[in-house]
């Protein structure tokens, strides 16, 4: 029989066939880029006495978890007086909480920080500055906190077309 003393957290070993299974938890490695476990496989047989020999090896788990990743709206078109509605998408690789802000929206529009929901209306005096370019950034919880920016730009307009005529 087979025994496996100090593995990563989530892994297990058969005692009959010493496979080792599972998925490593998102928590193995609590602070830091790696953390090393030192793993004791002990076999014993069933004599009895028993008899029994163990290994010891270091096995290092390493968080190569990266930034959230993040889906960009493209290029965005209102009118002023419109009333927006804009969710950003994004998840992280390890499962930690993402948070955005944003920077450069045009007037009257904010981020839920915790949603990422762009919402508001666009205020009447938007389209002096026409297009806005807007930096969304969401950032995970981890230690220290990795974060990823995405950049598009929202155009803002009366609502009015004005085609050009010529006179000949």
């Amino acid at each position: 029989l087979l025994e496996a003393n100090n593995l990563p957290p989530g892994l297990s070993i058969n005692a009959f066939s010493g496979h080792i299974t599972g998925t490593i938890a998102f928590d193995a490695v609590t602070n830091g880029s790696y953390k090393d476990y030192p793993v004791e496989i002990v076999a014993r047989d069933d004599q009895n006495p028993s008899n029994s020999s163990n290994e010891f090896f270091m096995w290092r788990v390493r968080n190569i978890s990266g930034p959230p990743l993040v889906i960009n709206p493209v290029n965005q078109f209102s009118q002023i007086n419109e009333e927006v509605s804009l969710q950003i998408d994004a998840t992280d690789p390890d499962g930690d909480e993402v948070t955005f802000t944003a920077e450069g929206l045009p007037p009257n529009l904010v981020i839920n920080p915790s949603s990422g929901l762009i919402n508001g209306q666009v205020a009447e005096w938007a389209f002096l500055n026409n297009t806005f370019s807007v930096t969304i950034t969401a950032t995970d919880d981890s230690q220290p906190p990795k974060s990823t920016e995405v950049d598009f730009s929202w155009i803002i307009s009366k609502g009015e077309i004005y085609i050009p005529v010529m006179i000949h």
